[in-house]
């Protein structure tokens, strides 16, 4: 699938870029590069709306993400976690059907192509640290903090 739109949402964490195909975000990312802020597009508001309170906006946002059959079970037990709560890594294997998969749980968070719209700062390890996070732990820890206020 070959990307047609690009757009650029400026946030409290960064550039929040969204590459899309068609209706769907196939790719996003947060990045600090020099880049124009676009937000005529309506995903593009709803990223706003999500930032000023509205948690629940992002769902509206059509997603497609490419993922091995054990991958796509993780991203849906990942996009099932309430907003204001998070799971473990262990947690999010078990839903997936493999309990004993954590690790591979791990690695399906580190690959994950659509950050906050496929929540994978809601992941934790087991012990309620906050793990990793590939746009860094103060990124994780803002969008966490952010959903406790703000959650319903």
């Amino acid at each position: 699938m070959s990307i047609n739109k690009r757009i650029v949402v400026n946030t409290p964490v960064g550039h929040f870029v969204m590459h899309i195909a068609g209706t769907k975000v196939i790719y996003a990312t947060f990045n600090n590069e020099m880049a124009v802020a676009q937000t005529n597009h309506p995903y593009a508001q709803l990223v706003l709306d999500y930032f000023e309170g509205n948690l629940v906006a992002l769902d509206q946002i059509s997603r497609q993400q490419s993922a091995s059959p054990f991958f796509a079970k993780i991203y849906e037990a990942m996009s099932a976690i309430p907003v204001g709560q998070t799971a473990s890594y262990a947690e999010l294997a078990h839903e997936a059907g493999s309990p004993r998969a954590m690790r591979a749980a791990g690695s399906a968070c580190a690959r994950n192509q659509l950050p906050l719209l496929v929540p994978c700062h809601r992941v934790v390890r087991s012990d309620g640290t906050l793990g990793n996070y590939g746009y860094g732990l103060a990124v994780k820890q803002w969008l966490l903090d952010h959903e406790a206020r703000h959650a319903i």
